[in-house]
């Protein structure tokens, strides 16, 4: 997960999710041969068009894990780790995958008080 902050606000996505528009931030999957700084560039590449660099990463934040039951009854656990990554220059971010509806920075506390993941708010506390 890509956690990217630049002058006062965080790069958020609105995902959709089983048919539902849902606030979030950049993240996704650990690729063969990829570390976890690796995978959140890409993935926050690939979703809001935003290039981040090695240099731009402050720390990992504390990981966490979640389950859930696809629509098909098959039961997902996944764990996320963190990445903060701090920007000088405002990029303009742009929805780049189909399920992802938006992506733009908004403050750092529209996002804590709309996001629906608790755990995603949690990690809003270490910025």
């Amino acid at each position: 997960m890509a956690v990217v902050v630049c002058d006062g606000k965080v790069l958020a996505t609105v995902e959709e999710i089983y048919g539902k528009p849902v606030l979030s931030l950049p993240k996704g999957h650990v690729e063969q041969g990829e570390t976890v700084l690796d995978t959140a560039i890409r993935e926050c590449f690939e979703e809001t068009d935003v290039r981040l660099n090695k240099q731009d990463a402050v720390r990992e934040l504390p990981s966490y894990s979640y389950g859930f039951t696809t629509p098909d009854g098959v039961e997902i656990c996944k764990t996320i780790t963190p990445v903060l990554f701090v920007l000088n220059v405002d990029p303009t971010p742009r929805a780049k995958e189909k399920r992802i509806l938006k992506a733009e920075f908004i403050p750092i506390e529209e996002l804590a008080r709309n996001c629906p993941y608790d755990n995603v708010r949690k990690i809003l506390e270490h910025l």
